[in-house]
Parts: C-alpha cells; sequence; structure tokens
C-alpha cells in the first residue's frame, strides 16, 4: 500500500484522503520520517484539512473514520 500511493504516478496532491491514508500507512509501518513530513505538508496546503484532528498516532482507523463521520 505504502509504494503503490507514494508513487507520484498514484498519489493526488490536491486529495486530502490521499494525504490522510498515506500517513496511516507510514505510522502503522513505522516509517515516522515520512509520516512527520507528510503531516507537514498536509498541514501547509490544508491548513483547515478535516484529517488535521484525526492525524494522532493514538487513533486506530476505527476511532478516526468515526470521528470523520462526526464532521
Amino acid at each position: 500500500a505504502y509504494y503503490f500511493l507514494s508513487n507520484p504516478s498514484n498519489f493526488n496532491p490536491n486529495s486530502e484522503a490521499q494525504y490522510y491514508l498515506l500517513w496511516k500507512i507510514c505510522s502503522l509501518t513505522t516509517r515516522n520520517q515520512e509520516k512527520n513530513r507528510l503531516k507537514s505538508e498536509y498541514k501547509r496546503i490544508f491548513p483547515t484539512g478535516k484529517y488535521l484532528g484525526v492525524m494522532k498516532d493514538n487513533y486506530s482507523l476505527d476511532e478516526a473514520l468515526k470521528k470523520l463521520k462526526s464532521y
């Protein structure tokens, strides 16, 4: 999943969801430098992005999806 989504031909830099998914994959696979870079880039591009509140290590994917549904 990481290699597919991080490939520039597959990654859409205008998609908030793709940033979040790649960030989550990096979190699950302990790619901490990449995870931090993605979060910083996401904040820069989407300063009021809906995924900022769930880009935390302690949220499981299920918890994040529940929180996103409440927005």
